[in-house]
C-alpha cells in the first residue's frame, strides 16, 4: 500500500492558473457622466466593470482619490467604485451604498 503526506500531496499538485485579468482600460480625454460611460461601453461593444472585477484585477490609483463608474448586479445606476485612497471610504467602496447617488455623476 503507498499512501502520501500533505505535504507530497501539495508538491505533487498541478499549480492552480493565475486569475485572468478581464476588464480593458479606456482612456476618454474628458470627465463624463456615469450615464455618458454606459452609453460609450455599450455603443462599443462593452459594459462597465463591476465592483468585485475592479478588486479582483486589482485596479488602484496608488494615493490618488479616483472614482470608477460601474455596472451593478441589482441594476441600480449612477454608482462610482473608490479605486485609490479617500479618508471617508475604502478603497472598493462604492459611493452610492455609502452617500446616495453622486450630483457630479
Amino acid at each position: 500500500m503507498l499512501s502520501r503526506t500533505r505535504k507530497q500531496e501539495k508538491a505533487a499538485a498541478p499549480p492552480k492558473p493565475a486569475a485572468r485579468k478581464c476588464l480593458t482600460a479606456v482612456e476618454l480625454g474628458q470627465v463624463l457622466s456615469w450615464q455618458e460611460c454606459f452609453d460609450h461601453a455599450a455603443a462599443n461593444g462593452g459594459r462597465l466593470a463591476r465592483m468585485e472585477e475592479l478588486e479582483r484585477d486589482g485596479i488602484q490609483q496608488g494615493d490618488l482619490a479616483s472614482w470608477v463608474p460601474v455596472e451593478r448586479a441589482d441594476g441600480k445606476v449612477n454608482d462610482w467604485v473608490m479605486v485609490g485612497k479617500h479618508p471617508e471610504i475604502p478603497t472598493y467602496g462604492s459611493y452610492l451604498d455609502k452617500w446616495g447617488p453622486p450630483a457630479w455623476g
